[in-house]
């Protein structure tokens, strides 16, 4: 198992996580039909827009690691919001 060690403030190590991971979110996270699914259902939606102002209200530090973890991978920030959302 790979180790990073990453360090700063919460987009600074979302930063790191999402630079080392990068590969890994893309071609898996991403591109997996249960993902694919899920964001036809909720992208755009109201759910989505009320669950995303809660989730700033609530968790403002772990929204700027997810910001950081979007912009280390090179994706969008939707895209590792919704699939933190998920159920497993």
């Amino acid at each position: 198992m790979k180790s990073i060690e990453v360090a700063g403030d919460a987009y600074q190590v979302g930063r790191g996580l999402g630079e080392a991971a990068a590969r890994a979110i893309r071609e898996t996270v991403v591109n997996v039909e249960r993902y694919r699914a899920l964001k036809r259902d909720w992208s755009g939606s109201d759910r989505l827009m009320a669950l995303l102002s809660a989730a700033r209200q609530a968790y403002p530090e772990f929204l700027r690691e997810i910001e950081g973890i979007a912009h280390g991978a090179g994706v969008d920030f939707d895209d590792i919001f919704l699939w933190n959302c998920r159920g497993d």
